[in-house]
């Protein structure tokens, strides 16, 4: 019986020191996979405005667009991206593999007026 108990505590000792590395492994997945962008950076389309009008991302990043205005679009300087028409409460999502400065225009067909913004995508 004596030695029942002394390999359980010996066991409830060694058991976390066997787990930690799993448990920084899962740690560093999911902080990679953060790194990586597969997780979309939102921009907001709200009220004639961008929040943010300009935004850093990583290589890789997904941007998503979602339009809480009235009718409109977002479409690249250059062609790189277009949305087509958004309707309110539409998305558009790009994902940016290329590093650069992409400016961009939002038209918002409801006010006649184009908001500018701008995504610098780094390494």
């Amino acid at each position: 019986m004596v030695k029942v108990f002394r390999f359980a505590g010996v066991f409830v000792l060694v058991l976390p020191l066997l787990l930690q590395p799993a448990r920084a492994a899962q740690r560093k997945a999911r902080w990679s996979q953060f790194q990586a962008g597969s997780q979309p950076t939102v921009v907001m389309i709200n009220d004639g405005a961008l929040d943010p009008a300009v935004l850093r991302v990583k290589q890789g990043t997904t941007v998503e667009w979602i339009n809480n205005n009235g009718q409109g679009s977002v479409d690249a300087t250059g062609e790189s991206f277009q949305s087509g028409v958004l309707k309110p409460g539409d998305n558009f999502r790009y994902t940016f593999d290329k590093r650069g400065t992409y400016h961009y225009r939002c038209r918002l067909e409801d006010a006649k007026a184009e908001i500018a913004g701008t995504i610098v995508v780094t390494k």
